[in-house]
């Protein structure tokens, strides 16, 4: 038996003949580019357009710094969805998405240090309320109604509460 911590050695060929190389329009290899392209002639048209699309002298990115980034360039070079675009970004690259998440909770928390302070509430405030809870109460009615009676039979406290 191998020890756990002994080298495997390495194959070296040597002496081999390439009988087939074929190209693939999704490589595995992000950012990989052909250079050269062997093609039948029946197909040249549609084969045209593909080379132009390999040999495209605009850059192509090959990494990205952000999540959405990967995701437009996904959408744009591969037809993807946001869906099949969001699972391939997770599987192949998990510190975008990190990275994506820590800017989201940064906006949250900085959003939730705005909070706003509200006031105390006025007497006049706290002395309308007790009156439509006490309607409420008393004919067992809900709080649109009580408030209808309220400004009947407490139409004082309506008119402070309303200036305040």
């Amino acid at each position: 038996m191998p020890e756990p911590h002994a080298h495997k050695r390495k194959r070296i060929m040597r002496e081999f003949v390439i009988n087939e190389i074929s190209m693939v329009d999704r490589p595995s290899m992000e950012g990989a580019l052909a250079v050269i392209i062997k093609r039948d002639s029946s197909h040249e048209e549609h084969d045209k357009m593909q080379l132009r699309k390999v040999t495209s002298p605009e850059p192509r990115p090959r990494s990205f710094d952000d999540f959405e980034s990967a995701m437009r360039y996904l959408a744009a070079e591969h037809g993807m969805s946001k869906i099949a675009a969001m699972e391939k970004i997770s599987s192949t690259r998990p510190d975008l998405i990190a990275k994506y998440n820590r800017e989201g909770e940064a906006i949250a928390k900085a959003e939730s240090d705005r909070v706003v302070q509200l006031s105390a509430p006025s007497p006049e405030r706290v002395r309308w309320d007790a009156a439509v809870k006490a309607i409420m109460s008393r004919d067992r009615i809900d709080r649109v109604r009580a408030m209808e009676l309220a400004r009947v039979e407490h139409a004082d406290l309506y008119r402070a509460f309303q200036a305040a």
